[in-house]
This record gives structure tokens, sequence and C-alpha cells, in this order.
């Protein structure tokens, strides 16, 4: 069946063919879901609602939902959620994290196929931070070639928080996600995103970042490779209200083609509704740099390890925000996926 999805909050000409995606989904109707693991989270709360709804455009009749509250909380150890999907299961969750009171709280949000049945999942992330509070999450998406992932993620900081996210996309045939953000007074919302696409793989990403009071800081940064016959959309949005003076919203989002046949679709859309703001956006798609890649090679660097080389390199500004403890394994996992 089809669905559309992902509707932009920002409607453009529709030559772009980016206000929204329309994708011919099997959502099955089971959503039994046990295999996940929590670690170093002791006050977390988890049960079974009813009527999930997502800003995406699709609805559920059963999800579960976790909610993670922390107040006062320090800690360097990194709080962990995995999912773990096999024998063809599925997933609908909400997952809510609030900091309030000067928390600082390093998570990770792993989903993850350990078979090669195909698989769905569609969640919400909600995070909130308040009271000069720190959250720093990394999600990953390693679902294998058969599946979908689809995930809604709303943040707000306020009062001197920061909210920094790091989305590293290489698993499944069709990916959607849509970040909405809103910042406060002296606060910081960031998302820093790898997607890597290959075969016939469609992504549709859609991030409104929201200055939403002065001196408010916002920040959109996305490396992408695609190989093949791969699709992806992305849409990034800073948008200064009224009253968003001295704030700072910027994004970025650069994408290497590794074939003549796949496809990159960018909009940047700058929205300016105060003055003395800086603002600003940019995005890039091509192939690799010919120049770059002689000069390697020049070294004595084989053709397909300076390829590489230059991938991670573009790759380095997404993983120098994730935490110390999880950068090794990433970059095994980014090193699998690059051929």
């Amino acid at each position: 069946m089809k669905y559309k999805l992902n509707e932009s909050p920002v409607i453009t000409t529709n030559s772009f063919n980016m206000n929204s995606i329309t994708l011919d989904l099997n959502i099955p109707n089971n959503f039994d879901f046990h295999d996940y693991k929590i670690t170093n989270i002791d006050d977390i709360k988890i049960k079974e609602n009813n009527k999930f709804i997502s800003d995406i455009g699709l609805t559920h009749n059963k999800y579960l939902n976790i909610n993670i509250d922390k107040n006062n909380y320090q800690s360097e150890e990194l709080n962990k959620i995995e999912y773990f999907f096999k024998q063809g299961d599925n997933l609908i969750d909400s997952i809510n994290i609030s900091a309030n009171n000067k928390t600082n709280i390093n998570m990770l949000i792993n989903y993850e196929s350990i078979d090669n049945l195909e698989n769905f999942h569609n969640g919400k992330i909600n995070i909130s931070a308040d009271g000069n509070s720190t959250v720093n999450l990394t999600i990953i998406n390693r679902l294998n070639k058969f599946s979908t992932n689809i995930i809604d993620i709303n943040t707000t900081s306020k009062n001197e928080s920061n909210i920094i996210i790091n989305l590293i996309d290489v698993g499944g045939d069709k990916r959607v996600y849509r970040n909405q953000s809103i910042t406060s007074e002296k606060s910081n919302n960031e998302i820093n995103t790898i997607y890597i696409g290959k075969d016939k793989d469609i992504i549709d990403i859609c991030f409104n970042y929201i200055n939403d009071e002065v001196e408010s800081v916002n920040n959109i940064e996305v490396e992408g490779l695609l190989y093949d016959n791969a699709r992806k959309h992305f849409k990034g949005i800073i948008d200064f209200k009224s009253g968003a003076k001295k704030s700072v919203g910027k994004e970025n989002e650069n994408c290497l083609l590794l074939s003549n046949d796949a496809i990159s679709r960018s909009l940047p859309i700058l929205l300016c509704g105060e003055e003395d703001v800086d603002g600003a956006h940019s995005v890039s798609s091509g192939m690799i740099d010919k120049d770059k890649l002689f000069y390697l090679q020049s070294r004595g660097i084989s053709e397909t390890d300076a390829k590489k080389l230059i991938i991670k390199a573009n790759f380095q500004k997404v993983l120098s925000k994730v935490p110390e403890s999880i950068k090794d394994k990433l970059n095994e996992l980014i090193d699998g996926e690059i051929i």
C-alpha cells in the first residue's frame, strides 16, 4: 500500500518533488517485540500503550513506550537501549527522554538486525532538556537491507541546555527521518548525520530547526554516501522566529556519489523573522575530487584505499561528536559499509 510521508513544514514548488515522499510499504499487523537490552539505566519505565501517532504520517494501534526522566544526573557512563531484530520482528516504539537541573547524559539507541529476514520499525524519540542540562544521543540504524526504518524525533532545549543528536544510518532499503527542534533562550540543538545508501535504497530526511528566543544556536551537519541506484532526499530548514535576536542557525549537507545512477536531491531553506541573527546554509553533491584522489595515489596509496580515506575524512565531522566509548566501533561499522 502506498503512503504519503514526511511532508515538509515549508511547502515549495512541486517541480522540486521534495514536499513529501510516497512509499509502497508492507506494514505488518504484529508488533510484539521482546528482544531488547537496556544498560546503565535504573529508573526507566516501560509499558505497552495504545494509539501511536507520528508526525511522519503513520498511526498504529499498539506500541512500546519507554520513559527516562533524569534530574540532577551526572554520569560519564553510556546509557544504552538496544533492539535486536530477528525472524521478521517488527517494532513500534516511543522513547521519551527528559533531562533537568544540570543533568548530563550520554545515550545510545541501536536498531540492529541479526538475520536477513525483513523487519519494520516505526518510532518516535522525544527529548527535552532544561536547567543547564545536556543530552548527547547517538542513534544507529543497522537493520538489514530488506528492512524499513522510520524515526520521528522531537527535541526542545531551554534555559542554557544542549541537545546533541548523532544519527548513523547505514541499514534498510527504505529509511525516513524527521527531526523538529525548538531552541529557546541561550540553548543549543544540533544534529550530526551520516547516511550510506546502496542498491535501490531510498532515504528521505527532513530536519526543521527553530530558533525561538534570543541567543539560541541550531546546527545541522549531514555527510552522505550513495552507491548504485540509491536515492536520497534531504530537506533542511533553519527558522529564525521573531524574538530570536543574536541567534545562530547553520546547516551543511555534503553527499558523495560513487555511481552515475545514484540520485541526490537537497533543499536547504533559511527563514528569517528577526534581525541581528547569523544564518547560513550550504549543500554539495558530486563524485570524489580527482585532485585529492591523484594526490593520495601519488603517495603510494591504492585507489580503493584513497577513496576510503577521503570518505572517512568527511565522516569525521560527525564522528567527532559521538562518545569516545563507541567511536572505534562506529569506525569499524563504517569501514565495513564503504566498498
